[in-house]
Parts: structure tokens; sequence; C-alpha cells
């Protein structure tokens, strides 16, 4: 498409009637303009051509981005539009909005997000970054996390809680020292919280009803609620103290 451009050059052929340059700018027209009296047409005709070309040139710039006609009509709002339009295109098309794979321009943001078309701003990053230090100097020392995964075994939390498992016996009970006394795989430091019993067999009318006495930090005694001809029988358990 011919776009049009109502704004010419004036007097820019070869030979045209136009002051010598360095004349031009040492002329007192330069300064002063023209006396009431006496125009020079050659100087007149300098400053026409000087002045219709970049006005040319401008509307010629117009015309070829903005994709629209420049006419001589009076209208300045709409050349002006016309003139923005122009910009925003050939920056477009000169410096393209950035992508994984392209250069160009980038818009800020201070959201977290997964946009791969805007760039976080200075204090984004910053705070992302306190946040994480801050998560990190939470995390427990990781030696902290202690265990012996054994058939009769424990496990160190870093809140100081440990855990107890293995295989107990247990006796006939009825009286406190009846009870078989059984030793924890280690020695809790401060105090033993609960245990739990769980039968150990095929037999589970040999266990009867169990129950389950704290002596101290080391030991502890398993009754049965079953008198017969078995010493004792065996447990699961599961203690919880720190």
């Amino acid at each position: 498409m011919n776009l049009k451009n109502d704004f010419k050059a004036f007097s820019i052929k070869d030979g045209a009637n136009v002051v010598d340059q360095n004349l031009y700018e040492n002329s007192p027209e330069l300064q002063t303009g023209f006396p009431p009296i006496g125009l020079t047409t050659h100087v007149l005709n300098k400053i026409l051509r000087q002045s219709s070309t970049i006005s040319s040139v401008v509307a010629d710039f117009i015309a070829t981005e903005s994709g629209s006609d420049v006419l001589d009509d009076g209208n300045i709002a709409k050349l002006t539009a016309q003139l923005n339009k122009a910009l925003e295109q050939k920056i477009k098309k000169q410096v393209p909005d950035a992508s994984l794979t392209q250069k160009g321009v980038v818009q800020l943001t201070d959201v977290i997000g997964n946009s791969h078309t805007l760039v976080a701003t200075q204090k984004l990053v910053s705070d992302i970054n306190n946040n994480v230090n801050n998560r990190i100097n939470q995390l427990p020392n990781m030696s902290s996390f202690t265990a012996n995964l054994v058939q009769n075994g424990w496990q160190k939390l870093p809140s100081g809680l440990i855990e107890m498992w293995g295989v107990a016996n247990v006796s006939f009970g009825g009286k406190p020292y009846r009870g078989y006394l059984n030793h924890f795989p280690i020695p809790f430091p401060n105090n033993c919280l609960n245990i739990t019993l769980t039968h150990y067999g095929y037999g589970p009318q040999a266990a009867g009803v169990f129950s389950v006495i704290i002596e101290n930090q080391q030991q502890f005694r398993c009754y049965r609620s079953i008198s017969d001809d078995q010493p004792f029988v065996l447990t699961f358990f599961r203690a919880i103290g720190y």
C-alpha cells in the first residue's frame, strides 16, 4: 500500500536557488531575520528547504511506521497520535519484548509467579532470599537425627523426643514384683512417657491382658493376666520419652 505524505521537501533539486551552507551560517538574516525590504530569495529558499526537509522526513517516518496517511489538514492532535503510534511500532520492531530465546524489553514485577516474560525487582529478590534464609535457619541440624535401627532399637529427634522399640518378656502378674523386668535399649535421659505392648506369637490365647509399669529411666515391668505353665510370653513394645 502506497501511503500518502502531504509534507514535501522544498527546493531539494541539484542547482536549486539556495544559499551555500557556509554563507547561510554567516548571513545576518540567520541571526536577525529578514529586513522590512529587500528579501533575499536564495536565503529564504534555504530556510524553507531546511524546515520542509525535516518535516518531510518526519512525516515519511510517521506514514511508514504507523501505516497511515500523513495529511496536511491542520489536525495537530491526529499528527501527534500518528507520531506516537509510529514510535511505538518502531520501538517494538527494533527492541522487541524479551523472551527465553530473544533479547528485548521486559516488565518488572514485585509479585511471585510463573511468568517467563516478567523480571523480579531487586526488592522481590531480596524478600525471597530472606524468606529462604529464614526457612533454612529453622531447619534442624541433621546431626540431631540419630538412630539405631535394629530389633531393639531407638531414634532421637531434634525436639529431644526419643522413641524406642523391641521385643520384651511378659510374665504373670498379680503383684508388683512378679512382672518381668525388661531393659530399654538405652536409658531415657529424663523420663519415659508411655509404653505400648502388642503380643508376639501365633497363640494369642496365651497372652491374656497385658499391662506395664515404668520402673525408671532404664527398666520397665510387663504383666499378663494368664497364669499357666509358661514362665513368660513375648511382646513387641514401643516406648516414648525424652
